[in-house]
């Protein structure tokens, strides 16, 4: 399993760091051994819907993943009214 199953987290802010500092069980700080990166969590909004998930650590895999939801949901309202 790739680091180790647990998503890397780039450290820019204080807030993120003292999560991280509570061992967590599904997130790791980024370090250069980290593989992959460039979908580890770098961005940080307090008062988002990924507040409630990790404090608000997202990537832009998350942000991939809510838009393909996001045409998903459409594609299938649309063609049960169609």
């Amino acid at each position: 399993m790739v680091n180790g199953g647990k998503m890397p987290v780039h450290i820019k802010c204080k807030e993120t760091e003292a999560l991280l500092i509570k061992k967590s069980e599904t997130h790791q700080i980024f370090t250069e051994q980290t593989k992959y990166n460039f979908l580890c969590d770098r961005f940080y909004f307090p008062h988002s819907k990924y507040s409630m998930f990790f404090g608000g650590v997202f990537s832009i895999g998350d942000v991939f993943i809510d838009i393909g939801r996001i045409i998903a949901i459409s594609f299938f309202v649309l063609n049960c009214l169609i």
